[in-house]
């Protein structure tokens, strides 16, 4: 239910393709290849960070979500919130049928989290940011190595 949704579809949540493109990078890391190629092309690396930080704050929104609602609506259990807010998030319509006793609070929450789900969360943070807004050129520092492991 979190991921699922074809680009250009009207489904909310993580993309196939967002997905995707995450498995195709841990396996080019396996590999210990360079570039990260697939059907013969070669992926930015600017798609591969987009992709990653797309999918690290839905996880992020839904356990977050998921807290939310839990201190908000203490009628739902743990794994109930998060079924909510996962559905929400995903604009998926499932529900537990709890929907009606959440707080008003936790129904605001729950349409924030649609909202999230179907417009994007990176959409929502970069329209939020400062980041559209350039005051000086971009400067680019040299390259670091460090040992990771």
């Amino acid at each position: 239910m979190f991921i699922g949704a074809s680009p250009a579809s009207t489904g909310g949540g993580i993309k196939t393709t967002t997905l995707a493109t995450l498995l195709i990078t841990v396996k080019s890391f396996i590999l210990g290849k360079e570039d990260i190629e697939v059907y013969e092309r070669r992926l930015s690396t600017s798609t591969v960070r987009k992709s990653l930080g797309i999918f690290f704050i839905g996880i992020v929104v839904v356990v977050f979500g998921t807290l939310i609602i839990s201190v908000t609506s203490p009628n739902f259990t743990l794994v109930e919130a998060g079924f909510e807010v996962v559905s929400a998030f995903a604009t998926v319509g499932s529900s537990i049928g709890g929907s009606p006793t959440l707080s008003t609070l936790g129904k605001m929450f729950i349409i924030l989290f649609m909202f999230m789900g179907r417009v994007g969360s990176l959409t929502i943070f970069m329209a939020l940011s400062s980041r559209g807004i350039k005051k000086n050129p971009p400067i680019r520092y040299p390259e670091g190595k460090i040992i990771v492991g």
